[in-house]
């Protein structure tokens, strides 16, 4: 779970869970799905990521993200931007069907690092 603490009069983020790196293809968009783009998961934790894309700015606030082999769109909000990256927290504590679906995805990369595997030709949006 991300914690919120306060300092110097704006709220910060700091994540508890460790990241694994990785690069995975997506799609972010808006909940309504008018805004499609094209981003890379560089990094992903049970409770979030770290997405890049040239189009980061677009996004809003709430997005969701859509990954090949995930049954459903994993919801997150973006809690920092910097360039072309951005950090998002994912919205899964009370949707038992999305955690179980980034549990999949977590627990198949780990199954791939185990074995050797490496994730080839990403590149960042």
């Amino acid at each position: 779970m991300n914690h919120v603490g306060v300092g110097m009069g704006k709220a910060t983020y700091r994540r508890v869970e460790r990241r694994r790196k990785v690069c995975i293809q997506a799609f972010a968009s808006d909940l309504g799905d008018t805004i499609d783009t094209k981003c890379v998961i560089r990094d992903l934790s049970k409770t979030g990521c770290r997405i890049v894309s040239s189009q980061i700015r677009d996004l809003p606030e709430l997005i969701q993200l859509i990954v090949e082999g995930i049954d459903r769109p994993i919801r997150g909000k973006i809690v920092w931007r910097r360039g072309k990256m951005a950090g998002v927290c994912f919205e899964h504590a009370c949707r038992d069907e999305v955690r179980s679906s980034i549990e999949t995805l977590y627990k198949s990369l780990r199954e791939d690092e185990e074995h050797g595997a490496m994730l080839l030709g990403c590149k960042d949006e």
